[in-house]
């Protein structure tokens, strides 16, 4: 909702990012990609959080910016 065109790509592209994968994929990645590519550790809970919390904000976004 934002008239800033930067903000207003950036918020469109995760939202299309976030929604239109399965959640399964963003679980598979957020659980044993991410950790591999930023050569970190996330404890299995937290992936798992971080994951429905980013789907659960794409989902929401999307439905305030609807009305």
């Amino acid at each position: 909702m934002s008239t800033n065109r930067w903000i207003k790509s950036a918020a469109a592209f995760y939202v299309e990012i976030f929604r239109g994968t399965p959640l399964l994929i963003q679980l598979f990645w957020m659980f044993f990609c991410l950790p591999v590519l930023f050569r970190i550790s996330i404890p299995p809970a937290l992936s798992v959080l971080l994951s429905l919390t980013m789907y659960m904000i794409a989902i929401t976004s999307e439905t305030f910016r609807a009305r």
